[in-house]
């Protein structure tokens, strides 16, 4: 407690998740690109290969505490570029070429 990102991140509504899409074996995480505009100006870009640790390494830690199912969804940092919402506010978030999620800030 006493960390003002947890009132400032978990509360109703404060987590919009997009379609579940399945992992295709196929799939190459490190050049993921995450995007998130903010009323049509890009406020996060970046590819997954620029995180701290993949992916990949990021199921294989959790996955030693917690057993893992279809549909679970862990929630990592973001890219830089983080700022404040306001009402009114259109958010545009994507996952490049996989899924897209669009919603406004009421």
């Amino acid at each position: 407690t006493g960390k003002p990102w947890f009132a400032g991140k978990n509360f109703i509504g404060s987590s919009p998740v997009s379609e579940i899409m399945p992992i295709n074996s196929m799939l190459n995480f490190s050049k993921l690109r995450l995007k998130l505009e903010v009323n049509g100006h890009i406020k996060q870009n970046a590819l997954c290969n620029n995180m701290i640790w993949s992916p990949l390494e990021i199921l294989s830690q959790i996955s030693l505490d917690v057993p893992l199912v279809p549909g679970d969804l862990i929630f990592t940092g973001t890219p830089e570029g983080v700022g404040p919402l306001k009402i009114g506010d259109k958010i545009d978030a994507s996952i490049e070429k996989i899924v897209k999620l669009s919603f406004s800030i009421i």
